[in-house]
């Protein structure tokens, strides 16, 4: 996509924002694929970010930790006890004990 947009990218400086995932950085554990995939996006990210930077685009990554959207829904109540694991998840996260919001998220893309 951004390959495709380049000429209007450098025209209006615009910017290239992905969406990532600490697992990425952090692991998690039973998530190889994922993790490879998020690291992959991370690195063409920073190549992007300096192989642009001579037209003024922006490449930045908003990173969240966990995010409740309805897929990660979904996955929480496949597991025995969802209350539980979802407690279990929520109770590691610094910030308010809760997860990131798809709100938060986009605002986050926004200001990026």
């Amino acid at each position: 996509m951004a390959h495709h947009r380049l000429p209007y990218l450098k025209q209006s400086k615009g910017a290239i924002i992905s969406i990532g995932s600490k697992t990425a950085e952090t692991g998690q554990g039973n998530t190889s694929d994922y993790a490879a995939s998020n690291g992959g996006r991370n690195a063409l990210t920073g190549e992007w970010a300096v192989e642009l930077l001579k037209y003024g685009i922006r490449v930045n990554t908003v990173v969240d930790a966990q995010c409740y959207t309805p897929l990660h829904q979904n996955c929480i109540k496949a597991f025995e006890n969802p209350k539980e694991k979802l407690k279990s998840i929520t109770e590691k996260i610094p910030l308010e004990k809760r997860m990131t919001t798809r709100e938060e998220i986009a605002n986050m893309v926004v200001f990026s």
